[in-house]
């Protein structure tokens, strides 16, 4: 075996390495099987190059070739729907058939004629080919592989600029760099170097430069892992309180089963779109949102209504920000405790039973003065128990105060009610 026989072989199982190493992470993920199938394709490439290498004559030679070279277009034709899936192309759908299907000519030619390489010589222990540049053949080749790899280069040129994260800008700016490095170091050794200076074909190692490249940036950064899909997916989905990940743009990335059935909504009708499309919208809720994205929250609480079921009155969310290692943001994590019944809803801001009552009064239009007659206590101490109230639950008047009571989803039965005419009546001027 010689020593390009040797690197190929190599090559063959670091690429196998690399498609089963990002497999794992995540096989369910669109992505994750693409970035496999490559790493396949390259490394049976590279497989089939050390038969091609170790030849010796050219009746052996041309058939292991031509399997070799298969998986080369194979490669070739992956790269492109790799880069739209990566960088969620709206139209992938559609070019990634078309794009398989325009490789088939060459597929064929592969198997009848010369599509690259008109002839292949010996020189000294090893081969030299000799790509046929004027013909029609190689022309279609050139355009096809160079255009999609050029494409592809545009494509996360785009990603790259347009990204709002620098943990997405530095994946982006690796990845299009690598590939590159592996276009530009392949069509020169193919097309201007080899057949020149007497050295072989040594395309398949250069391919292995964006597989590098792209591996590197999974393992750096965490990259084609940490999505809304693979993050503790199987952990969040099966908790018995309601979960819900939003991206930077407060829309739905992932809602776990138990906040599907509390809300009544399912999966399809809310990822993607804006959370209060789902909880309702209000002032206080964006400007929370507001606050807690610039960093000037550490959490925030909010009360949801939702669908009265047996007990169930309300949904109490507390919404926190998620980073990466990095710091960077990658979104809003929302876990909701149900509340049920009036109970419930003191035991979880540590009321007693005496401010809920003077919650009730407050609610009502009472005066701190009509309150503290009504109670027979000081106006002071009704100032001091409604500034704990206040605290307690977050808000910091009454038309939040009433806003979240009423947003509790509490009994009507618990709302100020005929017992309190006598004190409206009395109320001071």
């Amino acid at each position: 075996m010689d020593i390009y026989a040797a690197i190929s072989l190599s090559m063959f199982h670091i690429s196998l390495a690399f498609g089963i190493y990002v497999l794992v992470l995540d096989p369910r993920d669109r992505t994750h099987r693409m970035f496999f199938l490559l790493s396949l394709s390259e490394a049976f490439w590279n497989f089939f190059t050390v038969f091609v290498f170790s030849a010796d004559t050219l009746e052996t030679l041309w058939p292991r070739f031509r399997v070799g070279a298969t998986f080369g277009i194979f490669f070739v034709s992956n790269v492109l729907p790799f880069v739209l899936m990566l960088t969620r192309h709206r139209h992938h759908r559609w070019l990634i058939p078309l794009h398989y299907l325009l490789s088939l000519p060459v597929h064929y030619r592969n198997w009848t004629s010369f599509f690259v390489f008109e002839r292949i010589e010996r020189a000294g222990s090893t081969w030299v080919f000799y790509p046929a540049l004027h013909s029609l053949w190689v022309n279609y080749w050139i355009l096809y592989s160079h255009g999609s790899v050029i494409l592809s280069l545009i494509l996360l040129y785009r990603w790259w600029k347009r990204a709002d994260s620098e943990r997405v800008r530095r994946q982006a700016r690796i990845i299009f760099y690598s590939m590159l490095l592996f276009f530009v170091g392949a069509s020169a050794n193919d097309l201007l170097i080899a057949y020149r200076v007497g050295i072989p074909v040594i395309s398949p190692f250069y391919f292995v430069i964006f597989l590098a490249g792209t591996w590197y940036a999974i393992v750096k950064y965490r990259f084609l892992s940490i999505t809304h899909k693979t993050v503790c997916k199987d952990i969040l989905e099966n908790m018995n309180v309601a979960v819900l990940l939003l991206d930077p743009g407060l829309r739905i990335m992932m809602i776990n089963k138990r906040a599907q059935a509390l809300l009544q909504k399912s999966m399809e009708e809310v990822i993607g779109k804006d959370i209060t499309t789902v909880i309702g919208d209000d002032t206080l809720l964006r400007e929370g949102f507001r606050r807690l994205l610039e960093g000037k929250l550490e959490k925030l609480s909010y009360m949801v209504q939702v669908p009265r079921t047996n007990e169930l009155e309300g949904l109490e969310l507390t919404l926190s920000l998620v980073r990466d290692w990095m710091g960077e943001l990658l979104g809003v994590l929302l876990i909701g405790q149900e509340v049920r019944g009036l109970k419930q809803f003191l035991h979880r801001f540590h009321l007693t039973w005496r401010e809920w009552e003077i919650i009730q009064q407050v609610l009502s239009g009472a005066t701190n003065k009509c309150i503290a007659d009504h109670l027979s206590i000081t106006e002071r101490t009704v100032k001091s128990h409604v500034t704990h109230i206040y605290n307690k639950l977050g808000v910091r008047n009454r038309v939040e105060l009433l806003k979240m009571i009423k947003d509790s989803n509490l009994p009507f039965e618990s709302y100020p009610s005929k017992s309190m005419q006598p004190l409206l009546r009395a109320k001071a001027p």
